[in-house]
């Protein structure tokens, strides 16, 4: 039952993993489909100052 189990949860990471890279794929031609990358460099500092805030209150 245990082997049973893990195999499972070994099948659901591997479809987890393909959803994630088909998923970003689809994002990155959607950026370079709607032109964004202009768009995407001008939120660039703002997520740095985000996650460096975030660091700093421990969100």
């Amino acid at each position: 039952m245990k082997k049973i189990l893990l195999s499972l949860f070994a099948i659901i990471l591997v479809i987890e993993e393909w959803l994630w890279d088909a998923l970003s794929a689809f994002g990155h031609f959607l950026i370079s489909l709607l032109h964004l990358e202009k768009f995407e460099r001008w939120l660039t500092p703002y997520f740095q100052f985000v996650e460096s805030l975030s660091k700093v209150l421990e969100l």
